[in-house]
């Protein structure tokens, strides 16, 4: 009753919810009742684009024990929250699923920060290729000044020719 989670249990069919802790009114902004009343009211939420995938997976993968989804849901106010929902099945003595058990939380600060991270490594990356560049360009230019300044020597004092390398040189080291 006091984890900030949403355990759940239902039945193997799935058309009675057992149990629903409070967390669901926290996460999912409905009252429980709503999805004892309608077992499948929690699956309105879930945003349009991950709704099909949660439902093949609640249909196939919570019976075998290997249901763990990330979805987003749209809660009433139309904040979308991220959750991650698991599910095993419960077994009696002689191996018959009687339940399925689940535990759904909320994990959008999570993932706030995971993207958050991802840009930052984003930014990094530009960083070190932007320094690299800089690298590599700075030692082009040490070539252009040096060559430069040898042909200065080979051209010797005035001249059209001496004027366009000392172009190159300015140019070259600014």
């Amino acid at each position: 009753e006091s984890i900030s989670e949403v355990f759940w249990l239902t039945t193997p069919d799935k058309r009675q919810i057992a149990y629903v802790s409070p967390g669901y009114e926290t996460i999912w902004g409905r009252p429980r009742e709503t999805v004892h009343a309608s077992p499948w009211s929690w699956m309105e939420a879930i945003h349009a684009d991950d709704r099909d995938r949660v439902v093949e997976a609640a249909f196939t993968n919570q019976r075998t024990g290997t249901y763990d989804e990330e979805y987003r849901i749209v809660r009433p106010d139309g904040t979308i929250r991220w959750i991650r929902d698991r599910a095993f099945p419960v077994r009696d003595q002689e191996g018959e699923i009687v339940r399925l058990a689940g535990v759904a939380e909320d994990i959008t600060e999570r993932r706030q920060l995971e993207a958050q991270l991802r840009q930052a490594q984003k930014m990094e990356a530009v960083g070190q290729l932007a320094g690299g560049v800089a690298h590599d360009f700075n030692n082009l230019l040490t070539v252009i000044n040096g060559c430069s300044e040898l042909l200065l020597d080979v051209v010797g004092d005035g001249g059209e020719q001496r004027e366009l390398i000392d172009e190159i040189l300015k140019a070259g080291k600014q």
